[in-house]
């Protein structure tokens, strides 16, 4: 499979399986709310009464509660019909100062030096050469601007499982130390490092019994001051080098 255009293979995957129905997904299971309560957070923390762009924002489940507080918005995606259930989604509401690109995340038109906080989650590990977002993230952003996104790990578990999502779409993962190099090369100084999904939640297949059994998926919710028990075991030295996504708040240095 030679010379494929996989942002070009993932767009049109995302055309034809997404819609609104198949998106309501988000919340299904207690490990998503917490993941979502915790991304919400810190999005909150950098993203309230600033200038902030959402990169591959889908249907806008955090683009428009963050939209609501932030001084001005801008949701960027490649895929034509998310972008279109996103403009659906937002007639609910009454949000002002927000714009909507479809565009690949790699090469904005988006202004150089001028946003707060740009952020992406849950999506940079179905995209390849994902260097080429942290740089352009780097680009936008203003000297001291606040980088918030995640990154799966080639070497974990879940990189058994969901090589191929259910959707059809590829995946992208990369190890942890070709994350922090990627990170440090685009002049970013790393303020907060955190590891999850030491084992999988979705997908599991047999041969991973009895590590992903219901019992753990209700273990690894639970909380020990104010953290849940998988981010505790996916954060210890050296699980966190196996431990699947990798969440990171950086900061523009240069």
């Amino acid at each position: 499979m030679k010379n494929i255009d996989w942002d070009e293979y993932n767009r049109k995957i995302y055309n034809k399986n997404y819609s609104a129905d198949n998106m309501k997904h988000f919340f299904r299971y207690k490990y998503d709310q917490e993941m979502a309560n915790i991304r919400f957070e810190i999005l909150k923390k950098y993203c309230k009464y600033k200038i902030v762009a959402d990169f591959g924002c889908g249907t806008g489940e955090y683009f428009i509660p963050i939209a609501k507080i932030a001084k001005k918005a801008v949701g960027v995606d490649f895929s034509e019909n998310m972008l279109n259930i996103l403009k659906l989604n937002l007639k609910k509401y009454t949000v002002q100062n927000i714009k909507i690109l479809r565009e690949n995340i790699k090469h904005t038109s988006l202004d150089s030096n001028y946003f707060d906080t740009v952020y992406s989650l849950s999506t940079l590990y179905q995209i390849p050469e994902v260097e080429k977002i942290i740089f352009e993230m780097n680009r936008i952003l203003k000297q001291g601007g606040i980088a918030i996104f995640e990154l799966g790990n080639f070497f974990s578990l879940n990189t058994l499982t969901t090589l191929k999502a259910s959707t059809g779409a590829k995946s992208f993962y990369i190890s942890v130390h070709k994350m922090k190099k990627i990170i440090k090369q685009a002049k970013f100084k790393i303020l907060t490092h955190r590891s999850f999904q030491i084992l999988p939640m979705h997908g599991e297949p047999l041969y991973l019994f009895p590590f992903t059994t219901p019992k753990w998926k209700i273990l690894a919710v639970k909380k020990i001051k104010n953290k849940m028990i998988d981010e505790i075991i996916s954060s210890f030295f050296p699980l966190n080098y196996i431990s699947f996504r990798h969440m990171f708040i950086c900061k523009k240095i240069s």
